[in-house]
């Protein structure tokens, strides 16, 4: 695994604002994904480089919560009021 100007060039090719970031070749990556896989959690990103040049870019996906997710809402209905409003909704359909 290396760092360096190399990298600076793929950086640019991949739209990375930052300086460089990790570019590995595939065997490296493989032997040591679990590596590669927290440098590109810490880093935002890292290039896996095959043997024929083709190159792959990491990265950590982002994970998008729900707006509703901590939101919780106390409704105090009755027992029973849910079923008749939906059976409302149901026979003003017919």
């Amino acid at each position: 695994m290396f760092r360096g100007s190399k990298a600076c060039s793929r950086c640019r090719l991949f739209g990375l604002k930052e300086a460089c970031m990790l570019v590995t070749t595939y065997s490296d990556a493989r032997k040591n994904f679990a590596a590669v896989l927290d440098r590109a959690k810490s880093e935002g990103a890292v290039i896996v480089k095959r043997v024929d040049g083709t190159l792959f870019r990491i990265q950590p996906e982002s994970v998008s919560s729900s707006p509703f997710e901590n939101v919780k809402a106390v409704a105090h209905l009755k027992k029973g009021s849910i079923q008749s409003a939906l059976d409302e909704i149901r026979d003003s359909k017919k």
